[in-house]
């Protein structure tokens, strides 16, 4: 308050802090109530000392500040002044009864006034005839969905940026394999095929077997019932052919048809849906208007199953009549042998010719079944008139030479294998299609070179005068035998470059083009053959492993077979840009250059490999530093733990002792209070009959 500007000094009546000091803004910060500020004092009331100090401080504040801090300053003040007329202009007129309403903001909504998402109709009429047919609402057809209009997390761009950045690295990746393993990949995926196939076989396999409900009627009555019907047809063919008129006793019933009913499976009477009636009712009940407005009530439903009598509805079951229970019963339960539309088509036919099962009828009825001397003397008189009718015998007879019997069976049995292809399931011959051509696919993988097999490192091109041995100290055929089997590795190498390439298609067109179409020549052999002929290498293999034990010759044969010949048989000389012979080379001055070159190279790599030692251990070092450091936590916790799983073991060991100890000691302790307590018991009761005694005397 020392250097305030103000009217008031530091001494005076009103020395304390005032409002505006109490709640005093920061820099650059806008008073958000300034209707609660303290009135200015007016200039006009002003001496002119108080006026010229005002003036003055405002100089000397003005000039402690640059052009830009002015500027804002003043816009500051302007824009303040504007607020402070307009806020007194809209006073006064509310002061004075006039309300104006301010301008709306843009992209804002008063909920208090407006409606959101208020869509007006338009006005006049419309055809709502369209309406009243429920259309629904096609969700294909709209192709804009929520996550399309939503805009994207900031997780989600960058899972997209790393999806479609590896998808790009595959793409290149694949676009450079597929080149390089054609062969492979379509082995793979045939091998996939086979394996979705086999597992597709051990699901269905794993299925359970279907369980099916025992038969009504078992083998073994099937078998009786055959039997008897086949007794049935022998009795009928033994009375047939027979002259005797034992036939009219017997009756065909197989071929019994019911000409006049038509075969109709009997109409189930229409059943109601109740819990459909009890919702249509339901809603009825929560739509109509109230009673008071005197229109029309809403129909019910009303039947069996509907209404309040439970708390469920009420469903008929619907059953089958079993014919086996009532078979020739009506409705009232008296039989009924009036063969009616209605009923017979709805039972097993009544089948009773001889009249056996048909009840007697009394005499006097006119219409009545015949009786039995009626039924022999018509069956004598059809018996007659069918032999009346047969054909007059004739002695005239026809030899007719029977077919070969071997074309008609080849005949027979060509059309019924052409018959089998034909109905053959295009299933089957998928399957054994594709079997066929995996089992082909795999002798081809099998009668490939070892090194395609393994995937080793291949040459592109090999020179078969390298390959060939220059001693003239070996024998002739023993020369000639080296120089076939030279020319046949050469071949083969020859052959893996072209169609088995290790590096890329473009190096595999170029191969062919510069072996000239060579790896035609290459023989091919089947897998036995490819078999015995391993199987003599590796019984040479163990004959020369016999004359050369490895034990007796460690030091000798085994350094100059494989060192030796491998190693130093040939040294890169790059003055020459060839090879030397460093053993049979009488130069030399090449040999030392050879073996600079290959010391060189040999350094170079070395300090390669190091170098890519280094960078993986330091990768190593970042990608696995976070479970080194946790390994090193885990390993002193994991001390740590044991240490005090060992003083748990102890101290568990130690109240163990202190138990057995406790149980040793608890019977003792139990005798010994139990005799005092006795000792006490008695002490008790001598004193009890003592103080009886002594109150009986007084």
């Amino acid at each position: 308050a020392k250097d305030d500007l103000s009217l008031q000094g530091p001494q005076g009546g009103e020395t304390s802090e005032t409002f505006e000091n109490v709640r005093r803004l920061r820099l650059g910060e806008i008073d958000p109530d300034p209707e609660t500020k303290p009135a200015r004092p007016d200039p006009v009331d002003m001496d002119e000392d108080e006026k010229e100090m005002l003036s003055e401080a405002r100089a000397r504040l003005a000039n402690t500040q640059g052009k830009k801090a002015k500027r804002k300053a003043r816009e500051r003040q302007l824009e303040e002044a504007k607020r402070l007329a307009s806020l007194q202009k809209h006073r006064e007129l509310k002061a004075a009864g006039i309300d104006i309403r301010k301008k709306k903001k843009l992209k804002h909504l008063d909920y208090n006034a407006d409606i959101p998402f208020e869509k007006k109709p338009l006005p006049g009429f419309f055809n709502t005839a369209d309406e009243l047919q429920n259309k629904g609402i096609n969700y294909s057809e709209s192709g804009i969905k929520l996550q399309d209009i939503e805009p994207k997390k900031r997780w989600q761009l960058e899972e997209e940026a790393i999806r479609k950045q590896q998808e790009k690295k595959d793409k290149q990746k694949k676009s450079g394999d597929s080149k390089n393993d054609d062969a492979v990949v379509f082995v793979k995926s045939k091998l996939d095929g086979l394996a979705i196939q086999k597992e597709q076989e051990d699901r269905l396999r794993s299925r359970p077997k279907l369980v099916l409900p025992q038969p009504q009627v078992s083998d073994n009555e099937l078998q009786t019932i055959a039997r008897i019907a086949q007794r049935g047809d022998q009795a009928q063919e033994f009375v047939a052919s027979s002259e005797s008129g034992s036939d009219a006793l017997l009756t065909d019933y197989s071929s019994f048809t019911r000409q006049n009913i038509t075969a109709r499976t009997s109409q189930t009477p229409a059943s109601s849906d109740s819990i459909m009636t009890e919702a249509i009712n339901l809603i009825g009940l929560t739509t109509q208007q109230t009673p008071l407005l005197g229109e029309e009530n809403t129909p019910f439903h009303t039947g069996s199953g509907t209404g309040f009598d439970g708390i469920t509805p009420l469903s008929k079951v619907v059953q089958t009549p079993n014919p086996l229970l009532t078979p020739f019963r009506g409705g009232d339960g008296s039989k009924d042998y009036s063969l009616s539309q209605s009923s017979v088509a709805s039972r097993t036919p009544f089948r009773d010719f001889l009249g056996l099962n048909t009840p007697s009828v009394d005499a006097e009825s006119g219409d009545g079944f015949q009786k039995p001397s009626s039924l022999q003397k018509n069956a004598k008189a059809k018996l007659t008139e069918k032999l009346a009718n047969l054909p007059k015998p004739k002695n005239q007879f026809e030899i007719v030479l029977p077919q070969d019997d071997t074309e008609t069976s080849e005949e027979s049995f060509n059309s019924k294998s052409r018959v089998e292809d034909e109905q053959e399931d295009m299933e089957v011959v998928e399957k054994r299609r594709a079997e066929k051509i995996a089992q082909e696919e795999k002798v081809r993988l099998e009668i490939r070179s070892t090194p395609v097999k393994k995937d080793l490192p291949r040459p592109l091109s090999v020179n078969i005068d390298l390959l060939s041995s220059q001693d003239q100290d070996i024998p002739k055929e023993l020369k000639y035998a080296m120089d076939l089997i030279d020319q046949e590795i050469g071949i083969l190498v020859k052959n893996d470059a072209e169609n088995y390439p290790y590096f890329s298609s473009n190096a595999s067109s170029k191969v062919s083009e510069r072996f000239n179409n060579d790896s035609a020549l290459l023989e091919k052999f089947s897998i036995i053959e490819l078999e015995s002929a391993r199987a003599l290498i590796n019984e040479e293999f163990e004959s020369i492993k016999q004359e050369f034990p490895r034990d007796k010759y460690n030091n000798v044969v085994y350094p100059l077979i494989f060192e030796d010949q491998n190693e130093n048989n040939h040294l890169w000389v790059p003055s020459i840009n060839g090879f030397v012979d460093p053993v049979n080379n009488s130069d030399k001055k090449l040999v030392v250059e050879g073996f600079k070159s290959s010391f060189a190279k040999l350094r170079s790599s070395m300090t390669k490999e190091a170098m890519r030692a280094t960078k993986m251990e330091k990768k190593q070092a970042v990608m696995l530093g976070g479970y080194m450091e946790r390994s090193k936590t885990l390993l002193s916790k994991i001390d740590e733990t044991f240490n005090k799983l060992q003083e748990s073991k102890l101290q568990l060991s130690s109240f163990q002792f202190l138990k057995s100890l406790e149980q040793s000691a608890i019977p003792q302790r139990i005798s010994r209070l139990q005799a005092e307590v006795d000792s006490l018991s008695t002490t008790e009761s001598e004193l009890q009959q003592k103080y009886q005694k002594l109150v009986s005397n007084s």
